[in-house]
């Protein structure tokens, strides 16, 4: 069963690519830095959704909207994540995110 095992919020102290929304970025626990660079276009952000959701609320990070954006981060597609739309707090999120037994 997928779940949220780690949960850190950082201020930023710019803004990074421009962006004035909240990023919440979600971490496969294990992944080599290899996998990270093959698989950042493929992820199943769809399955990854609910759980990042029920984190947000868990920490009290509100949000109008959650969108995925495979340039979440700075203006090239290295960084996806979720930006929290309606959220102008100067933070990023970091999740990570591991299968573990039910």
């Amino acid at each position: 069963m997928l779940t949220i095992t780690e949960a850190t919020t950082r201020e930023r102290s710019y803004d990074e690519a421009g962006r004035r929304e909240v990023v919440a970025y979600v971490w496969p626990k294990g992944e080599t830095l290899m996998e990270n660079l093959a698989e950042r276009y493929a992820r199943p952000y769809e399955a990854w959704r609910p759980l990042v959701e029920a984190k947000l609320k868990e920490l009290g990070i509100g949000y109008e909207k959650l969108a995925w954006r495979q340039r979440a981060g700075c203006t090239c597609p290295c960084s996806p994540g979720f930006v929290l739309r309606g959220n102008t707090r100067r933070i990023s999120v970091s999740m990570t995110l591991e299968d573990v037994a039910a």
